[in-house]
């Protein structure tokens, strides 16, 4: 069990990746910090960090994981070129502990495909998401608008972020989460639901 989640956590190898990004963020911060260049490639080395030096540990505090994810919602904003702060909205209720334990890197998938596959354009809001604490059951929330493709898109292979949480999931937390994904017409709505996970 042990090995697989290393295998399903470790896909590639981030270290050269981190450090070709630390290299190219110092050449682009020697022109303007504030660059947008050189803010992507610093929201991009903070990703890859979490990922090499935080995500190894069975558990890790809910505030890291939320850091984490709005590490990459701030990425993101860069390509949304004109709109509010507020269309990345995400609330996190003040009674969770900072330091609830959560398994790392289980809600940055959800997020992703929200951006890769969903509608860019959507107002008031690209993606609204809600984090909860109800009893013992922690609560992620996600609806985001659909991008509808004006031809048929071709078939290609994808996915794999998904499988691969679903799985994740399976092993870290056994009968103790539920993952529902639904679709309606113009929008799609993830629910994700977490009992403390058992220790390794």
């Amino acid at each position: 069990m042990a090995a697989e989640l290393s295998l399903l956590k470790a896909k590639i190898n981030p270290h050269f990746l981190f450090n070709t990004l630390n290299n190219i963020y110092s050449l682009t911060s020697q022109e303007s910090p504030e660059a947008p260049a050189a803010v992507a490639v610093l929201q991009l080395a903070e990703l890859m960090r979490y990922l090499l030096y935080e995500s190894a540990a069975d558990t890790v505090p809910l505030s890291k994981e939320v850091s984490h994810l709005q590490s990459f919602l701030s990425l993101q904003r860069l390509r949304l070129p004109g709109a509010s702060a507020e269309s990345l909205r995400f609330n996190i209720a003040t009674d969770i502990p900072p330091h609830y334990p959560i398994a790392p890197m289980l809600l940055l998938p959800l997020v992703e495909n929200a951006f890769k596959h969903g509608d860019l354009t959507a107002r008031p809001y690209v993606v609204d998401m809600r984090l909860a604490l109800h009893q013992d059951r922690l609560e992620f929330n996600m609806r985001n608008g659909i991008r509808r493709a004006i031809l048929p898109e071709a078939k290609s292979p994808g996915g794999v972020g998904l499988v691969n949480l679903r799985r994740r999931l399976q092993l870290l937390y056994p009968e103790r989460h539920e993952l529902r994904v639904d679709e309606s017409a113009t929008h799609y709505h993830v629910t994700l639901m977490l009992l403390a996970p058992t220790p390794a």
